[in-house]
């Protein structure tokens, strides 16, 4: 990598960002990370930061469910995320002359979600059927027994995906809680990668992060 083309910078909000232009690159890549793991969950509510990950795809203050992925879909992109257990990555890969459309949707989503009652009931039942799922998987059962054995106490021993004893007892304010304790500006990083505008910094400052 041409580390002459990594550029830092921070958001007025105090948000870290990272920027690696390769204008000849066909998409840009705009990735979300933030200190949210299941490192950070309290010991009663194993599964909560992969449950949360889950919600925040159920809409937003400016965004129904399902409406983020019809939008990015529109502008000829793709999005996705991962819970892992020192932080969540979200990101989206967009054709280069939509990023600033795509930065919106991603923000607001990741921000300023919308954490609806009957969204949260019905994604539960669908993170639960997810760990019945895993439970058949030998490989699966085999890599968490692993953990356990080595990490013992430590949070890296925890299922990401919880159990559903777990998962039945997290209630709605948990993920209000949650996000608000850990989907801060101090937490959080934008990296950028690909062919980006002449104005990028314009664009992402003028963005509510």
């Amino acid at each position: 990598m041409d580390f002459a083309n990594v550029k830092y910078w921070e958001h007025p909000s105090k948000t870290n960002c990272v920027f690696v232009e390769k204008n000849d690159s066909p998409i840009t890549s705009i990735n979300f990370f933030c200190k949210a793991g299941v490192s950070f969950e309290e010991k009663n509510k194993v599964g909560l930061a992969h449950f949360l990950e889950h919600m925040i795809f159920k809409g937003s203050n400016s965004l129904e469910p399902g409406e983020f992925d019809l939008e990015i879909e529109k502008l000829g992109g793709y999005s996705n995320a991962s819970t892992g257990y020192d932080d969540v990555h979200y990101y989206v890969d967009i054709p280069p002359g939509n990023l600033e459309e795509a930065l919106y949707l991603l923000t607001n989503l990741v921000l300023f979600p919308n954490f609806n009652e009957k969204e949260f009931y019905l994604e539960k039942k669908v993170i639960i059927e997810e760990i019945l799922q895993s439970q058949d998987q030998k490989d699966e059962l085999i890599f968490n027994f692993f953990l356990e054995s080595v990490w013992l106490d430590h949070p890296y021993a925890k299922s990401i995906l919880g159990k559903e004893e777990n998962i039945n007892e997290i209630e709605l304010i948990d993920l209000h809680h949650f996000h608000k304790k850990h989907y801060t500006p101090s937490n959080s990083c934008f990296a950028i990668a690909g062919k980006l505008p002449k104005n990028y910094l314009e664009i992402f400052k003028n963005c509510e992060l």
